[in-house]
């Protein structure tokens, strides 16, 4: 093959991946837009339904959407804000729930006092 056919392959390669690129990111901007049903933002958010019962009623959760006579929803968008916002865990801003305890179960009492039989 000449370097001419070449190039217009590599050319037309290029006009290719970029067409594919252009449509990903329009599905994507698409995608963001969607409805969301509260058991699917239970898998976005990790949230349970009654977590986000407790967050709406505390002002915390995205406006709920009515999207047909029985049905409610959450637009993606605000579901992926609302993950994007989340404080983020490091040592810095953590500490231990209960220094020095001990773990495991208490020993049970061998000597029978205060058992109650």
């Amino acid at each position: 093959m000449s370097k001419e056919a070449l190039r217009k392959i590599d050319t037309a390669i290029a006009v290719t991946d970029d067409l594919a690129f252009l449509a990903t990111r329009r599905t994507i901007a698409a995608e963001k837009d969607r409805m969301v049903r509260p058991n699917e933002a239970v898998t976005i958010t990790g949230r349970s339904l009654a977590s986000q019962w407790r967050d709406r009623q505390a002002g915390r959760w995205p406006k709920m959407y009515r999207i047909g006579a029985n049905s409610v929803g959450y637009l993606l968008s605000d579901l992926l804000a609302l993950n994007a916002s989340r404080e983020i865990v490091t040592s810095d801003n953590t500490r231990p729930v209960a220094p020095k305890a001990k773990r495991g179960r208490k020993a049970k009492n061998q000597g029978g006092e205060g058992n109650g039989k």
